[in-house]
């Protein structure tokens, strides 16, 4: 947990407030599978949306020879073989995937006795001149993320579900009250959690999983009353990074979940740093990752210590008014958290304790103020610019009460019609 300078996310070993119980043991899934000599080690799937084609890149154990085969909805659409690790595919007519429409094409491999399926997307994710400024693009078209923060956590078994269904129940969940983006909050999923994003099309931000150590003082409070002007390139110390070996292995934690999740389509956005935990060198680690992967949108700095790294500006906004001022910076404003506010549901709390932003006793007087904030502060800004929101938070963690869920998933505290009628407000 937060005792090594590796990669803990939100365990503390004294969980109190935003920090949750650690956990130990096998979480995620862990198969074993027998495997002919000549087999398919890994594979990275790019897909150019403008034109119109798809690049399978094989790590093959001896020699990539065999034969890939496309459909689309059980219908083969093209079959090309190979004699080399690297295949280019053009595809006549393409259906781009979105939330609205999560468009999927399947494949197969065969590779002499070895056979493989999976399925790829075409999307693009860019920024643009949109009607009220910089904005994030999705498909060549202006778009509003309009999403959720989502820390991962579960009241029966922290960082893993009783079922695979208990992620599905969750993207439902949020599809059904009209959101389209979860951010994955410094914590990474098993796979079958991106997959059910691909497949019934929900955004997802991907946050890497802070370590370092959090100096409250310098990383919370001071930030949150306005402080944000700290260099990551000095003051390491504060950040937790002084050490090389701690650098390093952050380097290394970076490079393996941008490979790892490389292939899902659904995640359309990286997040670099959080809060400055753990943050050090962030314009660096923009150019790093961007050399790992260009076809994704960038946060390098989420919340506050912006470097100027391109492709955001990314702010948190709790305990003040939303005010975007236009035209004064010359990337997307996003507003990466923001809201947090806090009700209590009996017999659905983790403990007496409790964390939030705003507080209400009454379910009814905290359905209004969710509706004030994004009919007052919200929508209003993206004339000003905003072009992305991230609500705090899909659902109650342990003392947080500042879920759209309660904690057990029993209670959807706010009414789809009402957020419905609201995000159709949040459009581009």
């Amino acid at each position: 947990s937060d005792t090594s300078f590796r990669a803990y996310g939100k365990q503390k070993l004294n969980p109190k407030g935003i920090w949750y119980t650690p956990i130990t043991g096998i979480w995620q899934t862990v198969w074993l599978e027998s495997v002919p000599v000549n087999y398919l080690k890994d594979l990275k799937i790019t897909t150019d949306f403008d034109e119109k084609s798809v690049t399978f890149k094989l790590d093959s154990s001896v020699t990539a020879n065999g034969q890939i085969s496309i459909y689309d909805e059980g219908q083969l659409v093209t079959e090309q073989y190979f004699q080399n690790p690297k295949v280019k595919i053009t595809i006549n007519n393409i259906k781009p995937w979105s939330p609205e429409i999560p468009h999927l094409y399947d494949f197969s491999i065969k590779l002499d006795r070895d056979f493989v399926q999976g399925y790829f997307a075409f999307r693009k994710l860019s920024i643009g001149d949109g009607p009220y400024g910089k904005c994030l693009f999705l498909n060549n078209q202006p778009y509003f993320m309009n999403g959720v923060l989502d820390q991962g956590y579960f009241s029966d078994g922290l960082y893993t579900p009783a079922s695979d269904q208990a992620y599905v129940d969750d993207i439902v969940a949020m599809k059904n009250l009209g959101y389209n983006t979860l951010r994955k909050h410094i914590k990474i999923e098993p796979l079958r959690y991106y997959y059910h994003c691909d497949r019934l099309g929900m955004i997802v931000w991907q946050d890497m999983v802070n370590g370092g150590r959090n100096d409250f003082l310098k990383m919370a409070v001071l930030p949150t009353i306005g402080f944000q002007t700290f260099s990551d390139e000095k003051n390491l110390k504060s950040f937790g990074r002084e050490t090389p070996e701690s650098q390093k292995a952050f380097q290394e934690e970076l490079r393996e979940t941008v490979n790892h999740l490389f292939n899902h389509p659904s995640i359309c956005l990286w997040t670099i740093f959080n809060e400055g935990w753990g943050q050090f060198r962030s314009a660096y680690f923009y150019e790093y990752l961007r050399s790992l992967d260009s076809s994704r949108i960038i946060d390098a700095a989420s919340g506050w210590f912006d470097q100027g790294a391109p492709d955001l500006s990314s702010k948190h906004i709790y305990f003040r008014k939303v005010r975007i001022r236009k035209g004064r910076i010359n990337r997307p404003v996003v507003l990466s958290e923001f809201g947090g506010y806090s009700c209590g549901i009996k017999d659905h709390r983790y403990s007496d304790e409790e964390f939030g932003y705003k507080k209400f006793t009454m379910l009814a007087d905290f359905q209004k103020a969710f509706q004030k904030l994004y009919e007052e502060e919200i929508i209003p800004n993206l004339k000003n610019g905003l072009a992305a929101a991230i609500y705090t938070q899909l659902s109650d963690v342990e003392e947080e009460i500042n879920g759209i869920l309660t904690y057990d998933r029993k209670v959807v505290k706010l009414d789809p019609e009402m957020t419905n009628t609201i995000f159709d407000k949040l459009k581009l």
